[in-house]
């Protein structure tokens, strides 16, 4: 399972529940409708779950970034 190296240095094994969480934060934070929210985690957090799993550790801001760029996608 990947590692995710957070600021502080400390690492923690990636949670899928942590990152659906997130990004519905997020999505809720950019004024995404509250019906299309459900559509939107599901389709970020599939491709930020498969850069994940491509990687043994990822960077917490590395992760982040890449959630945003596919966000400003949808």
């Amino acid at each position: 399972m990947t590692q995710i190296i957070k600021k502080d240095g400390t690492k923690e094994e990636f949670s899928e529940e942590k990152l659906r969480r997130s990004i519905e934060s997020a999505a809720e934070e950019a004024g995404i409708e509250e019906e299309s929210i459900r559509e939107v985690v599901d389709q970020v957090s599939t491709t930020a779950i498969d850069l994940v799993q491509a990687e043994e550790e990822m960077q917490s801001n590395e992760l982040r970034e890449k959630i945003l760029t596919e966000l400003d996608t949808v």
